[in-house]
């Protein structure tokens, strides 16, 4: 029997024995999306910090993600403040707190107001894993590097689940001495970074929602991927493809230009959203289909350029079907298409995922007007036999 491969937690200063640290440890890595052959480690510097770093690593590709210690019961604490504090902010509400519950790409004229009181909406965990994410970068000279965040209400309060704080994790990219958040699924919880630093640039359009999970994460083949597992696959190709995302300024305020997220090629090789990157089919947001954001950048190119290639001819068909009017070659179509979406493939098999991909494309090429004929008539004899 294989033995269950455990991440090894590093310690530098505090020494931890296999007990209730170790173990609560395993219990929440065992919950990530990402499998274990590129989530390698994690360091504790203190015993009592609010943050510890995580090694993530697939061959030469390494990012380290500051995260929050949702089991640290100082920081437990911090939280139960900061929501009280924020409860009576929502009772008599100021003008700081009333623009933050407003539409940001309608309110640009108050937007210096919101850098201004942004700030002071984050806690001093959070503060602290953007100072120590930023002095990192600046000290190793990297590019990229993973960074936790609180999930919030409406009323900008922490969410809490099972008497558990909920994390988001972002990206943070520098461009030219200024870092840029990507956020992998849910940018209504990476605003809450504006004017945290002064060079720090998010993007408000709520609708670019890079990566859309339709159920259930987790790290079996059927489960859809999380925010620490896309961050760490956009962080891998942002470091690998040096494409500059663009600013856009509004009333002396800069920002994430949402149209250059869409055209940046790390995004479109990450991105399930259709919405985000037209050129790949409907499908892959139905249905998990994690190859597409595999942890080797070969693999995800390759799927990446089938999948524009298996969109672009299933389009072409179904645009001769209609014309020709074989209604039931459509339906044959659609199934086709979810039969080859929904098969379920550990990472060791990615490269079967890409060529059964490849192979159905060459298949669809070959279709005309007389190949749908037949196809058709084997439909008839097969469905409305009288025998």
């Amino acid at each position: 029997m294989k033995k269950a491969y455990k991440p090894q937690l590093f310690v530098d200063i505090a020494e931890l024995t296999e007990g209730e640290e170790f173990d609560k440890f395993i219990n929440e890595t065992n919950k990530y999306s990402i499998t274990p052959t590129t989530f390698k480690g994690r360091t504790l510097n203190k015993i009592d910090t609010p943050v510890f770093q995580e090694l993530y690593q697939y061959k030469n590709s390494t990012v380290n993600r500051f995260a929050l210690n949702i089991n640290l019961k100082k920081l437990l604490e911090e939280v139960a403040d900061y929501n009280l504090q924020e409860l009576i902010k929502t009772k008599t509400p100021s003008i700081a707190t009333t623009i933050k519950k407003q539409d940001i790409d309608s309110m640009f004229q108050d937007i210096q107001l919101y850098k201004e009181t942004s700030s002071k909406s984050l806690t001093m965990a959070e503060k602290i894993v953007i100072e120590e994410a930023i002095k990192y970068l600046q000290k190793q000279m990297l590019k990229t590097v993973l960074i936790d965040v609180f999930e919030r209400d409406a009323d900008n309060k922490v969410q809490i689940k099972d008497d558990i704080p909920q994390t988001h994790t972002v990206v943070l990219y520098e461009q030219e001495g200024k870092y840029l958040v990507i956020d992998p699924s849910n940018t209504e919880f990476s605003t809450i970074l504006v004017g945290a630093c002064e060079n720090i640039r998010v993007c408000f359009n709520k609708k670019i929602q890079l990566y859309k999970p339709s159920g259930e994460t987790g790290n079996t083949p059927d489960k859809w991927r999380d925010c620490i597992d896309i961050a760490v696959k956009l962080a891998f190709n942002l470091n690998k493809n040096n494409q500059n995302i663009e600013l856009e300024t509004v009333k002396d305020f800069e920002y994430i230009n949402s149209s250059s997220l869409k055209d940046n090629i790390s995004i479109q090789e990450i991105t399930n959203n259709p919405d985000i990157y037209r050129k790949i089919p409907d499908e892959v947001k139905y249905y998990s289909f994690r190859v597409k954001q595999s942890s080797n950048l070969v693999e995800q190119k390759k799927i990446t350029e089938a999948l524009k290639t298996f969109s672009h001819l299933s389009k072409k068909v179904t645009k001769l079907i209609d014309e020709v009017g074989f209604n039931y070659i459509s339906e044959a179509l659609q199934q086709k298409k979810e039969d080859i979406f929904k098969q379920n493939y550990l990472p060791e098999n990615y490269n079967e995922a890409i060529n059964n991909l490849q192979s159905n494309c060459i298949e669809l090429s070959k279709i005309d007007e007389v190949s749908l004929l037949g196809s058709s008539i084997q439909i008839i004899d097969v469905n409305f036999s009288e025998e």
